[in-house]
């Protein structure tokens, strides 16, 4: 299956990521470090449940603050435990200061081939870090199903009116 990354007019929005959209599995880290003022975040579900409306108060008081900025980063493979000490998730616990550290955590189970293998070594990651109090996305990205050959996001070649054919 051909990475998404190596169709151009994908790769042209986003020159520089390269080897993360090759990964299996997409992470994204949430984290909180001193520097810049965060945007006012969008409004949220008016029935969220009360521990959502704390997280959403937080990142909103975060905004407030100039001392503070919400920085987030797709890594790839981040949390792939082949990579031992290597593992981004140890590397940010050794150097993350006292009081500050992964707030949360989005992971993309769609992204490039999905194998179990892969998704359960996710999974070994990501159910600790959620029982110790962090919060987990999950999300996606499935491939084009009617692609016939190579690049699952390419349309071309589709015949969407065969696609909706009724009959």
């Amino acid at each position: 299956m051909r990475s998404p990354a190596t169709n151009p007019a994908f790769r042209s929005t986003c020159r520089g990521t390269e080897s993360a959209l090759r990964a299996a599995i997409g992470v994204s880290l949430l984290v909180c470090l001193p520097g810049l003022a965060a945007a006012e975040p969008p409004a949220a579900n008016s029935v969220r449940n009360e521990s959502a409306q704390q997280v959403l108060e937080t990142l909103r008081r975060l905004s407030d603050d100039p001392r503070q900025i919400i920085i987030g980063q797709n890594i790839g493979d981040a949390v792939n435990p082949q990579h031992g000490e290597k593992n981004v998730l140890h590397q940010l616990a050794r150097v993350t200061p006292p009081g500050r550290g992964i707030g949360l955590i989005g992971v993309d189970y769609g992204w490039g081939e999905m194998r179990m293998d892969a998704i359960r070594a996710a999974n070994r990651q990501l159910i600790p870090f959620w029982q110790a109090g962090g919060l987990v996305t999950i999300d996606a990205s499935l491939a084009n199903p009617f692609a016939r050959v190579g690049d699952p996001l390419v349309t071309r070649g589709v015949d969407i009116n065969q696609l909706l054919d009724e009959s």
